[in-house]
Formats: C-alpha cells, sequence, structure tokens
C-alpha cells in the first residue's frame, strides 16, 4: 500500500501490524522460509510496541505535539515496512511458477533497519517523559475561571455568542435549584460549540454560589458525573450564526451592506453553527474589503481558511482527535475521503471500516459489525459526528403480527427507537434494551400489562401503546429516580394513575389515559396529577359516565393542552370550574362529547385567561351565553356537528385577538351567526377576522 504523506500512521497501519496481517489474510505460508519468518516475528513485535505506545499516550496527559512526534515517526517507518512487503508480494505473485518466488531474508534486511532505529527513538521520548503517560486525561472541573491558556478552550471569554440566553437559563436554573451537595451539572458538546464560554457566563452569574459545573466533549464522562441527562449544547442557529459573524465584521452597533447578506448567510452555513469557526471566519473577513466578489473568495477558500489558523481552530478542535483511543481514530479519520455534508448510511460506513481493516474482532466474540456499531456510537458519544437521523428498529406493515414480542430484539443493546406489533405482554427481558428512548407497541389484546423492570429503563423518553396498559407500582428502589427521562406515556390504564406511579414519573409532559367503563371506580376514585408538574398536555377518552368527575381531577397548572374524547353526561358548569382554575390552559378540546344539561352560560367572572383554541364537536350544546370578557386571548374557535347550537355568542366579535371561526356541519343558524359576526367586524373595518363554513351533510 503506498501512502499519501497526508495521512496518519492509523490510515496506513490500521489498528493491527498491517505486515504480518497482510500474510496471514493471504494465507500463503509457502512465500515465508527460515530466518524470514523469525524476522516477520520480530517486526510483529515491534509493531506491537509502537501500538502499546501510542494507546497510553491517547490516554494520558502526554503532550500532544509529542503525540503528533510519536505518530509521525512511526508512521513513516510503517509506511515504509509496508511497501516493502506488499511489493515484493506483488511481485512474487506475479509470477506463474510459485516455487520460484519466496520472499527472502534479505528483502527485510531495510524494514528490520527502518523500524529498529525508529523504536529506538520512540523508546527515548518515551522513557523521558514515562510519568505522563502513566496519568489518564479528564475533563476540567470548571469551579474557578481560567484564561491561563486561552487557545485551549472551546473559544476565548471575549467572543459575543449569540444563541446561548436560552442555555445560559437552563444551566442557572439547575446550579440554583434544589440540588444535592454532591450534585454536577455537567454541560456537552463538540469542540469549538461554546461550552467554556457558557460555563463561564454561568459561573459569573450573581445568583449562582454550595456548585459544580463541569465541560466535556464527551456524552459518557457527562453521564459519569450524573446520571441525570446532561446538558448538550447546541450549534447556533443561521440566525445567531448570521448576528455573530456581523457583530465581529461589523461591530454591535453597525449595520451590514445589503449585498453582503445573501453570501454572507452562505458562509455561516458552511460553519454548521460552530461559534468558534465562525469567529475565525469572521477574523479573516474583517480584513477583506467589503465586496461581493471579496466574500465569494471566502466562501469558496473556507477550509483553506481554517486550516491557516492553527492556534486558533484547528488546535482547539484536535483534541478531540487526539485524546481518541487508538482503535478509534483511522475509523473518524475514514471520514475524510467523504465530501462535507454527505450523509453517511451506517451499514455503509461500517462495512468500509471492515474492508480497510479498522475493527477487530472482540474477546467476546461479537462480529464486527457488531463491534462496527460499537465504535460508530462511541464517536457520536464524543461529539466527533454529526448524527442526521436515527432509524438503529420499525416495523410498520400493518399484516405482521408476530405471535409475541420477539425476544431476539432484546439482544440489539443498542436500540433507541423500537416499534412493533405483537400478541400478548411485554416480557421482563426487554429491560436489557438499556439504551432505548422510544417504545411504540401494538399488541392483541389491546390491553397490556407493562413489566415491573420497565423502571429500570432510564433512558425512557416515550412510551406509545395501541391500547390501554397497566403500569405496575415501581418498587421502593426504582423510585429512587424512577424514569427521569420519560415525557410521554399513552394509553394508561385509570387504576395505573397511582400517586407511586406517578412519582416515578416526574418530568412526564403528555399523557393519555383512559377511563374505565366501571363508573362507580371512575367517580369514586380521585385522580391527583399534581404531581405531574411538568404536566402539559392531557386527554381522557372513552368515560361513559363523566358527571362531575373532571372537577376532582387534580389538574397541574402546568398544562396548557386538555382534550376530552367520547366523554357523557358531564355538565358545562363542572367543565367552567374546572377549565378557569388552569391558568395556562391554551388548548381546549371536547370531541365527540354529549352534556347533560344544553346550556353553557358564562358569568361576567368565568375567565379563560390564557385560551386561544377551544374546539366543540357534539356535546348536545343548544343556547350559548358568553361575552368577550369569558375568552380575551382566543384566536380560534371550531365547532364540529353542533346540529343543535342556536348561534354563536354576538360578542366574540369583539375578541380582538381571534382570526378564525371555523364550522363543520353545524345548524343552519349557527352558520348565519358566524356570518353576522364577521360582517359586523368588516363594517367596522376589521379585516383580521375570518369564517369557515364546511358541509357534508344535506339536511341537519
Amino acid at each position: 500500500m503506498f501512502c499519501d504523506e497526508k495521512k496518519s500512521l492509523w490510515e496506513c497501519a490500521f489498528s493491527d501490524p498491517f505486515i504480518v496481517k497482510s500474510l496471514d489474510e493471504r494465507n500463503i505460508p509457502e512465500l515465508v522460509h527460515g530466518h524470514t519468518a523469525e524476522t516477520l516475528d520480530s517486526l510483529h513485535a515491534t509493531a506491537e510496541y509502537f501500538q502499546q505506545v501510542l494507546e497510553n499516550a491517547s490516554k494520558s496527559r502526554f503532550d500532544t505535539e509529542k503525540i503528533k512526534s510519536l505518530e509521525e515517526k512511526i508512521r513513516v517507518a510503517v509506511s515504509y515496512a509496508e511497501d516493502v512487503v506488499e511489493m515484493k508480494i506483488s511481485q512474487i505473485i506475479k509470477v506463474s511458477r510459485w516455487t520460484s518466488g519466496i520472499l527472502q531474508h534479505r528483502d527485510l534486511l531495510p524494514v528490520v533497519k527502518k523500524m529498529d532505529v525508529t523504536k529506538k527513538q520512540v523508546m527515548e521520548i518515551v522513557s523521558h517523559d514515562a510519568d505522563q503517560l502513566l496519568e489518564f486525561s479528564g475533563d476540567s472541573l470548571i469551579d474557578t475561571p481560567s484564561t491561563s491558556n486561552p487557545v485551549l478552550s472551546d473559544q476565548s471569554g471575549d467572543d459575543i455568542v449569540h444563541g446561548i440566553d436560552d442555555d445560559l437559563k437552563i444551566i442557572i436554573k439547575r446550579l440554583i435549584g434544589p440540588l444535592s451537595d454532591l450534585d454536577i451539572v455537567t454541560i456537552s458538546g463538540m469542540g469549538g460549540i461554546g461550552k467554556t464560554t457558557l460555563a463561564r457566563k454561568a459561573y459569573d452569574h450573581l445568583t449562582v454560589r454550595s456548585r459544580v459545573l463541569l465541560t466535556t466533549r464527551e456524552t459518557e464522562v457527562a453521564m459519569y458525573a450524573n446520571t441525570c441527562s446532561p446538558h448538550e449544547k447546541s450549534l447556533l442557529s443561521a440566525e445567531n450564526g448570521w448576528r455573530l459573524l456581523c457583530d465581529k465584521v461589523f461591530g454591535p452597533k453597525y449595520d451590514h451592506p445589503p449585498e453582503l447578506e445573501e453570501i454572507g448567510k452562505e458562509i455561516v452555513e458552511k460553519c454548521q453553527g460552530l461559534p468558534l469557526t465562525i469567529s475565525v471566519i469572521a477574523g479573516h473577513l474583517s480584513k477583506v474589503a467589503r465586496a461581493l466578489e471579496g466574500w465569494k473568495d471566502v466562501a469558496r477558500t473556507l477550509s483553506e481558511i481554517i486550516a491557516s489558523h492553527p492556534d486558533k481552530c484547528l488546535r482547539v478542535l484536535g483534541l478531540s482527535y487526539h485524546h481518541l483511543p487508538y482503535h478509534l481514530k483511522p475509523c473518524f479519520l475514514s471520514m475524510s475521503s467523504f465530501r462535507v455534508d454527505f450523509q453517511v448510511e451506517t451499514w455503509r460506513l461500517i462495512r468500509l471500516w471492515i474492508a480497510e481493516g479498522f475493527i477487530r474482532s472482540s474477546e467476546n466474540c461479537k462480529r464486527l459489525e457488531e463491534v462496527g456499531m460499537d465504535y460508530l456510537e462511541d464517536l457520536i458519544s464524543r461529539n466527533l459526528i454529526m448524527v442526521r437521523k436515527r432509524r438503529v428498529l420499525a416495523i410498520f406493515n400493518e399484516d405482521i403480527m408476530f405471535k409475541s414480542f420477539p425476544l431476539v430484539i432484546k439482544k440489539l443493546f443498542h436500540l433507541r427507537y423500537l416499534q412493533v406489533r405483537f400478541h400478548g405482554d411485554i416480557p421482563e427481558s426487554i429491560s436489557k434494551l438499556q439504551n432505548l428512548q422510544t417504545l411504540i407497541c401494538g399488541s392483541y389484546p389491546y390491553n397490556i400489562t407493562l413489566p415491573r423492570k420497565i423502571w429500570m429503563m432510564k433512558n425512557l423518553r416515550c412510551i406509545r401503546l395501541e391500547g390501554p396498559s397497566n403500569l405496575p407500582s415501581p418498587r421502593a428502589e426504582s423510585l429512587v429516580t424512577g424514569l427521569p427521562n420519560l415525557e410521554e406515556f399513552s394509553i394508561l390504564c385509570y387504576n395505573s394513575c397511582t400517586n407511586e406511579v406517578f412519582s416515578g414519573i416526574p418530568n412526564l409532559k403528555r399523557l393519555i389515559i383512559q377511563a374505565p367503563f366501571n363508573i362507580e371506580e371512575f367517580t369514586h376514585r380521585l385522580l391527583d396529577m399534581s404531581r405531574l408538574t411538568k404536566l402539559e398536555a392531557f386527554k381522557l377518552y372513552e368515560s361513559p359516565f363523566l358527571g362531575d368527575s373532571i372537577k376532582r381531577f387534580g389538574f397541574p397548572t402546568s398544562l396548557r393542552r386538555l382534550s376530552l374524547t367520547r366523554c357523557c353526561y358531564f355538565y358545562w358548569a363542572d367543565i367552567t370550574s374546572t377549565l378557569i382554575m388552569l391558568p395556562n390552559l391554551e388548548e381546549f378540546k371536547l370531541k365527540r362529547s354529549r352534556s347533560l344539561s344544553h346550556e353553557w352560560i358564562l358569568s361576567d367572572k368565568d375567565e379563560f385567561k390564557s385560551l386561544k383554541l377551544l374546539l366543540l364537536s357534539g356535546g348536545g350544546l343548544s343556547r350559548w351565553e358568553a361575552s368577550n370578557d369569558n375568552f380575551p386571548n382566543l384566536k380560534r374557535l371550531v365547532l364540529k356537528n353542533c346540529w343543535f347550537l342556536q348561534e354563536i355568542p354576538a360578542d366574540f366579535g369583539e375578541i380582538c385577538t381571534l382570526e378564525s371561526i371555523e364550522l363543520h356541519d353545524c345548524s343552519t343558524t349557527a352558520d348565519d351567526s358566524a356570518r353576522k359576526i364577521v360582517q359586523e367586524q368588516e363594517d367596522m373595518g376589521n379585516n383580521i377576522l375570518n369564517v369557515y363554513i364546511h358541509k357534508s351533510r344535506s339536511k341537519f
């Protein structure tokens, strides 16, 4: 193999001694005789020594420049050895008579000499700094601001990073929250994304004092410091990136020339949302004439400009590479063969690594493809690879229904998304999928009993089941953390809505519950959701007798969206008293329901302060009395199948925020009242309000 001088040792020598590997893979021992075999053994031992040195160096606090020096010396020696052996083998194979083609001992003497000289040089470097090779590297705990080496920071502290405010609020909130003395707040993200700048701004905040803040490029380190989800510093948006570039080039008080905006935003897009890269390019643009052609040149030569600023950019980003384990470096470098922004399929990338010899068989006899997936996940967790789309299992075909939960799935340890249909319940062994984030299951019968070990799956974010499911109460030991990342659960059986269950899912944001068919259980048992302080959306359906139970649901004040579907025999007065107690409620939907009373009469004190969307479907409502003061922020009114409703309250035209009234298959008189409201507003010069009337029936 002939090596490009720009390639590193890892691309040339791979992760195993390629000299011996080349011969082994061809399985032609007749080429090796006598002293030649001994010489190859010696070369093999030297190559393994090089491997061990570089592996230890990558795990230590060894100076990065010395690591680069080691790599360079070893790369040259191994590349030379590989070229000699490969060329000689190719010459022998071309000879028609194999008996006259033998790899001679003398052919390897120059190789041995070169390797021995390099080994002595490496040993001198290692012996001089042996103590550093014994110290394992780690990430810094940010407890005091440090400016001793700004080059090695993610970016200088003077940089203005737009788009950091939201991140800063989150970090400050976590730092001043009710944490224990041992809690560590972590910020993770790729190099140059602004972790250190964010940490410094948080540290300097007046309200922050009893706290430890850690920044790291490796998700695994963040999770080790604190099992709670680390704050992942996101890339700058296109808008904030453009603002940062303008501030750096033109100053915060100066406008940019309009003709440079389009090409400027193109430059920002090529910077991939990295504040550090944008700052480097902005520094270059500030020295360029503010002309269109000059900026177009910068856009074309962006990569060259970044490469010309190693102290400001490449050295910072290079830290992520130099601290990689030795077996991951060739895998990472191989991605440079793809063009910028190229989307690589996982299977193609892993097969490439296997073909190049980058993936070695593991001690636990994993398939090479499985080892390759481990390597890929490791690179992703170190924020060196940007994931465009995750799939790793979804069986969408409606005709596929497994006889039982396919147990082979439990072997897919790295699975994050699972969608499958089957007969019966979910087995306890699903808890082996510790990386699972989304679980979507359809089963027969519809009622599923989830295994108790579901509480061990700490990474679950979404559980979506086709029918109402029983969730057993967690054991005491599981309640220490419960399912801290679970944000969505549907559909949960009513009898599983206990204080113990809700305590185990404290960060739930979306919940769907099916009411029991047993009326006594529903009317005599309180549904207290006050523990779900993060709940934003709640849906209840299939309640044959809602009655006044809705008053005793104990909704949290965080609720923003409430939906009642196929809920019958309720009183409009109970709906009113419940909704006005929810200060943040923005959407209320009452679908395919029927009330006990046919009149909804609101008093002056009944105010739905935050309601923006009101949808009524069915309900048996015939008379509705309300004023604009009852719905001060309503934007959209939707009425479906309100066959008996006589008219919409005339005062609704006075709601200044109202944008549309939609009627689907409602009575003729209700349609006419909507038209009248809009016409009155148009006569007064208000053209914002629109009415939409849809008919699918000929008679009512």
